[in-house]
């Protein structure tokens, strides 16, 4: 009785560390898979805001009658 109790204590702990082993691991592929994506959010915010400027550079260009204030105003929604 007291053998087969520390067998599935030893079976238990075993099994527990291959848990946790594998928890870990999952654990880093979605800290990884997270800053990745922040990585694309940044580069995403980055290349709004550029084209942004790039529209506000040439829609004056292009509409020269429509007021500025008003590109402005256009231009702050998201």
């Amino acid at each position: 009785m007291l053998a087969e109790t520390k067998n599935e204590l030893d079976d238990f702990h075993q099994s527990s560390k291959e848990l946790e082993e594998e928890l870990e691991r999952e654990l880093q592929r979605t800290e990884k898979a997270q800053q990745d994506l922040k990585v694309k959010v940044e580069w995403a915010a980055r290349e709004r805001d550029d084209w942004k400027v790039t529209c506000l550079q040439l829609f004056p260009v292009r509409y020269p009658d429509t007021p500025l204030v008003q590109i402005h105003v256009s231009s702050d929604r998201p």
